[in-house]
């Protein structure tokens, strides 16, 4: 301890005393934003000498440090609980501040601002998420004015609507923002087009996928029905990249069997299998999935439907095992489907 206190202030004195001393600060920056070594004296004492030069390269500089630390600070919230998820995410707020007072047009940190209000409000109550949810589309849109072509602001921001759009009381409201973010998410799949990333790309498809899949559990008829549709649509493209994906199947089942409910017997039946071998692929993908109850009760419930359009053997079949299913959800989680 003794010999990193005694190296730190070395450091210090020698960006002090350099020669030229500007030059030892923008090296002293740049060796905290690689080595993400963010050391609060240290920052502040190189804040402090370049206060003297009027230099717009070292604010940029400056900026893009506090932009980074918190992302850092950020990321160490996704992995903490949501008491000191929240805490982290204060204290970034305040490093993108700053980042923007020293560079307006730091767009990554419009973006970083936006980002973790979005993720502090969806760990909030929705009384005061939303607040944070409006404080980070304003943030999105300054992100997006200043780089128009940033694909992560557009789905990020699509992404935040749809968590917003859960929290309505209004069905009317909550179309009207999953709409919104539905527009916002096709702009950065557009934009990703022109980007050889599949990671994007299976992030960006099953997003919207998302937002399709509840826009249809909010509508009736045959335009739920187009909802739904495209939503497996961009699930599929999402599964070519990555099959092993839990999430994307269970809501391939899940809005098989929505379709399934609007048609005859003979095609309801097609679509309730198809469902259910989704349901089995997700089960087979991640047998212990923390949210399991889910996917035992929207199995269950198919089962049941498939036994009310059969008769005989058959129908006493899925009977049995829709309330086998429905049982695996209650051990999962006894308050679920009661």
């Amino acid at each position: 301890i003794k010999r990193a206190i005694i190296q730190n202030e070395n450091e210090l004195e020698s960006i002090q005393n350099g020669n030229p001393p500007i030059d030892n600060i923008k090296k002293a920056i740049l060796n905290i934003i690689s080595s993400q070594n963010f050391n609060s004296k240290k920052i502040n004492k190189i804040e402090e000498l370049s206060i003297q030069f009027e230099d717009t390269s070292v604010k940029h500089l400056l900026s893009t440090l506090f932009s980074n630390w918190g992302v850092y600070l950020a990321s160490e919230g996704l992995t903490s609980s949501n008491i000191q998820a929240k805490n982290y995410y204060q204290l970034s707020f305040e490093k993108f501040e700053k980042s923007i007072k020293l560079n307006k047009n730091n767009f990554i940190a419009y973006f970083g601002l936006a980002t973790y209000l979005g993720k502090l409000a969806a760990i909030s109550t929705s009384g005061i998420a939303l607040n944070y949810y409006q404080k980070a589309f304003k943030n999105y849109q300054k992100t997006i004015e200043i780089n128009h072509l940033y694909h992560q602001a557009y789905h990020n921001w699509g992404t935040h609507l749809g968590y917003f759009a859960n929290i309505q009381k209004s069905e009317l409201d909550a179309q009207r923002l999953l709409l919104q973010g539905i527009q916002k998410q096709e702009i950065a799949i557009q934009l990703i087009t022109q980007e050889n990333n599949s990671y994007y790309r299976q992030q960006y498809f099953a997003s919207i996928s998302k937002n399709l899949g509840s826009l249809g559990f909010l509508l009736k008829g045959e335009v739920a029905i187009q909802n739904f549709n495209r939503a497996i649509a961009y699930i599929k493209k999402a599964v070519d990249i990555n099959p092993n994906d839990y999430d994307l199947n269970f809501n391939w089942g899940t809005y098989l069997a929505k379709i399934g409910d609007t048609k005859e017997s003979l095609q309801a039946k097609e679509y309730y299998l198809q469902a259910l071998d989704k349901f089995e692929i997700a089960l087979k993908i991640e047998p212990n999935h923390e949210e399991q109850y889910k996917l035992y009760y929207n199995y269950g419930t198919v089962l049941f439907e498939l036994a009310l359009i059969s008769t005989g053997h058959e129908m006493e079949q899925f009977t049995d095992q829709a309330l086998d299913k429905l049982k695996d959800s209650i051990a999962n989680k006894r308050s679920y489907c009661y």
